[in-house]
């Protein structure tokens, strides 16, 4: 009877997690596709360099150019579009 009771639970279990992964993926399947972009990877980093008054690079505010460029491309595993206007 124990037995019986727990494969119960077990199975319910199953059939919850089967159910919000079925919702899941009816989710993304309506989701829009993303807009292509034409720098996903970063490549075009040199419109992100700056310079001091001296018209030397500034090794320091470029890097926290290239991450927030980083931040703001890469999304995956924060949630979507949502968070992006963040930055």
């Amino acid at each position: 009877m124990i037995l019986e009771l727990k494969l119960a639970n077990q199975l319910e279990r199953l059939d919850r997690r089967m159910s919000d992964l079925t919702n899941s993926v009816a989710t993304l399947e309506v989701r829009p596709a993303p807009a292509p972009d034409n720098d996903v990877n970063g490549s075009n980093d040199d419109d992100l360099d700056m310079y001091d008054a001296n018209g030397n690079l500034d090794n320091t505010a470029t890097m926290q150019n290239r991450l927030r460029r980083h931040l703001q491309i890469n999304t995956q595993g924060m949630g979507g579009a949502r968070h992006n206007q963040h930055y």
